[in-house]
């Protein structure tokens, strides 16, 4: 992983104490029972917090100036995919900074037991197709206003007229693609299953206005569980856009960009080179 991990940057304190500003946060301002710390990211803690009349929510913390945008980048991302999409998402509360230990920011969400298993593959297209069929670009434009991060690495989207504009450079015939909001890093550690609902799950979303299709380039990574049968229930109940014979030589240019962003992330592990080095012959050195 890059630099320091989490453990090493937040204080622990931050997931052992409930900070003033993520109290007024919470709807409608509870009586909070506890805090629970729960797995560490490379980038972020996290912990359950419990309510009163059993309500509970998701705390993700980090610290850091640069953070401060990852966390309010996730927060619209995934507002956006609540907004369209209901239930495949935990609904966002909030974002902000910590009152009592400085740089410390938060992103708040209602907090849903998960199944960690994966879910089926035609559950989990068919949720991405409505997400991609209902999360239309208010302006018709691609990208997004704020950024989002690939793991730790900061993306600014922009506003741009053409698909093209955004994924420079693009050798493609444009037949009228539409931007829709992806949840841009759905790889098999970003989706559940709700225990209590057995709907599926997603989060830690990297979204943006994209090509739908840009969705399916992670599945095509070799460490992802989330593979080619998944890839196969989204077209079946999806086809590929017009023209459809250049539907492979797209789905290798999202995912040469998704190797490109893995090789920055994980500079010093061989096994993103090599899968990039496969696809393109060309090597980033570390």
């Amino acid at each position: 992983m890059m630099g320091q991990s989490a453990q090493d940057v937040v204080p622990e304190e931050a997931t052992r104490n409930i900070d003033p500003n993520v109290i007024d946060a919470l709807p409608p301002r509870p009586r909070l029972v506890s805090i629970e710390a729960l797995q560490s990211t490379p980038w972020a803690r996290t912990a359950r917090v419990y309510a009163e009349n059993d309500a509970s929510y998701f705390l993700k913390v980090t610290k850091g100036q640069q953070k401060r945008d990852m966390v309010r980048g996730e927060f619209e991302a995934m507002s956006v995919i609540h907004a369209s999409a209901g239930s495949l998402a935990p609904k966002p509360i909030a974002w902000g900074e910590y009152a009592d230990i400085q740089e410390v920011y938060f992103f708040l969400c209602d907090f849903i037991d998960m199944d960690k298993r994966l879910p089926e593959p035609h559950a989990l297209t068919s949720f991405l197709i409505a997400l991609h069929e209902t999360g239309t670009s208010p302006q018709g434009k691609f990208g997004f206003e704020h950024a989002t991060y690939h793991g730790g690495i900061r993306i600014e989207h922009g506003w741009h007229d053409t698909w093209e504009g955004l994924l420079r450079p693009v050798e493609s015939r444009d037949a009228g693609i539409r931007p829709s909001f992806i949840h841009g890093d759905m790889w098999h550690d970003n989706t559940a299953v709700d225990r209590k609902t057995g709907n599926v799950v997603i989060f830690d979303s990297a979204g943006f206005y994209a090509h739908h299709e840009y969705e399916l380039a992670v599945w095509r990574q070799t460490w992802n569980k989330i593979g080619r049968d998944y890839i196969d229930a989204y077209l079946a109940q999806r086809p590929p856009s017009e023209p459809q014979e250049d539907f492979e030589d797209r789905a290798l240019l999202y995912g040469l960009r998704v190797n490109i962003l893995d090789a920055i992330l994980y500079d010093k592990e061989e096994q993103y080179h090599v899968e990039l080095d496969e696809e393109t012959g060309v090597q980033i050195c570390a």
